[in-house]
């Protein structure tokens, strides 16, 4: 989960507009740049916030659903699309 974590800060620092909630278009990469850290460079993003959005990895990762929040992140997939 950090991995993904730490990708979606960054993503919403230096990507994301800031205008509602955080969402990640589904074919985004991870550059293999800065200010990405090197722990997520060339992570396939996009592809994986179908899998953070299910309760069972939110389940799994025991606080991920409140630090998520803390961010802004979108829950609701067909908000997001």
């Amino acid at each position: 989960f950090d991995q993904i974590y730490d990708a979606l800060v960054t993503y919403r620092d230096n990507v994301h507009d800031g205008e509602g909630a955080l969402t990640v278009p589904p074919n985004f990469v991870v550059p293999d740049c800065d200010p990405w850290p090197e722990q997520t460079r060339g992570l396939p993003l996009g592809k994986k916030i179908p899998t953070v959005r299910l309760k069972s990895y939110l389940k799994a990762n025991p606080g991920a659903q409140e630090k998520l929040k803390k961010i802004g992140f979108e829950f609701d997939g067909k908000v997001a699309a």
